[in-house]
């Protein structure tokens, strides 16, 4: 090459070594497999109009793919940046969804109940096309009924209603 040091391969004694300096490592095949010198351990794997696979002591943890990425295993994150409208999709249907619409803040049980706890103490139900349930030290006191709302009081004991003003 010209204008720098050309690429050298050596070894130290102990290891072998690709050296290119400061230049860019070009690796050029259809199909580029980084394995453990006794062939056991597969580090990366890329495939020629495929994806991108990176392994974990020989276990696949993250593989590329036409749309996106697939982890897995667990995925630690300082920060998750997302626009509008753009989706956390949980579950093996997709029926768990939390996302920003740019106006309003939604999670949307799709077709499933959504519930707000403390633990195994609930707070808050919101049953699909139902009732919404609110609960006090895991007892339900209060629900919309379809012509309005209904107060409970606990099991054996009177329900009450209490209006204050501020004055």
């Amino acid at each position: 090459g010209t204008g720098g040091a050309d690429m050298q391969i050596y070894s130290d004694g102990f290891n072998p070594i690709i050296y290119a300096g400061t230049n860019t490592l070009r690796v050029v095949a259809d199909n580029i497999h980084l394995e453990a010198g006794d062939f056991g351990d597969e580090f990366l794997r890329c495939t020629h109009d495929g994806g991108v696979a990176l392994y974990f002591d020989n276990t696949l943890r993250f593989t590329t793919s036409s749309n996106g990425a697939i982890v897995t295993g667990s995925l630690g994150v300082d920060e998750l940046y997302m626009g509008d409208n753009e989706q956390i999709k949980i579950g093996a249907e997709d029926d768990f969804l939390i996302y920003h619409g740019g106006a309003e803040n939604v999670l949307d049980g799709v077709n499933h109940k959504i519930e707000l706890r403390h633990g195994s103490e609930k707070h808050l139900v919101a049953n699909p096309d139902s009732s919404v349930d609110l609960y006090h030290d895991n007892v339900k006191t209060f629900l919309t009924t379809s012509d309005g709302i209904q107060v409970q009081g606990p099991e054996g004991g009177a329900a009450s209603i209490q209006l204050y003003s501020d004055e």
